[in-house]
């Protein structure tokens, strides 16, 4: 039924907008079957894998298995896909592509130049969070997705997913940066000419008589008072 409707309703699965389904079921050189393949607005691959009852590793393993599988299949391979997948023998994937996502005819795409994973699954433990999250960092993109099941009175069936490894913001969270030393009055006076000091050293004067606040900055100072 999860499959059913990912393969419905694809958009929501990545980050960054729409998907097109191109196949379901696909089989790889090596006796797997990647539950979705899709393909994004710029053309790279997206292999959608269904959590089930998989150890966190086994998900992640097959996951990259079929990664690499998908890497090498070529525009023509992909058209056979969706050919097959959509039954029509007749239709062009660049057609399609530029049908489904309104691309401008000026809008050229390439192809498969990139590969993305999509890892669904009622709960996205721990160690794939942070596995996925690790990958993302080596420039690996997987997006991982949570879904929650919910059945009505009425016997409506309601589905409800998150992106919980994937919308992350693409800054750090926190950004620390070094400052430059603050200015002393001792430090401010070696800097000036004799003619500089006679009139700073005048000001400070005025300004601590008169009790005024003297505020230093990284370059000099600044003084509050008021103009009578």
């Amino acid at each position: 039924m999860l499959e059913d409707w990912l393969e419905a309703n694809p958009d929501g699965i990545v980050e960054d907008g729409k998907l097109l389904i191109i196949g379901r079921q696909v089989a790889t050189n090596l006796g797997g079957f990647i539950d979705l393949v899709g393909i994004d607005r710029q053309g790279a691959l997206v292999v959608v894998e269904l959590k089930r009852n998989r150890t966190p590793r086994d998900t992640l393993s097959q996951a990259l298995e079929y990664a690499s599988f998908a890497e090498h299949l070529d525009t023509g391979q992909l058209e056979s896909i969706l050919r097959s997948y959509l039954n029509d023998d007749s239709l062009s994937l660049a057609e399609h592509h530029h049908r489904y996502f309104e691309l401008g005819t000026d809008e050229a795409i390439a192809f498969n130049k990139d590969q993305r994973i999509v890892i669904v699954g009622q709960r996205v433990t721990p160690e794939i969070r942070q596995t996925a999250s690790f990958l993302r960092s080596k420039g690996i993109r997987v997006t991982c997705v949570e879904f929650a099941f919910f059945q009505g009175k009425s016997g409506t069936r309601l589905l409800s997913q998150e992106i919980v490894v994937g919308n992350e913001a693409d800054k750090p969270v926190h950004v620390a940066s070094g400052s430059l030393p603050t200015v002393t009055e001792a430090g401010f006076m070696t800097f000036l000419d004799g003619q500089g000091k006679t009139v700073f050293s005048r000001v400070l004067a005025l300004a601590k008589d008169k009790s005024l606040p003297i505020h230093w900055g990284t370059k000099g100072f600044s003084l509050n008072g008021t103009c009578q």
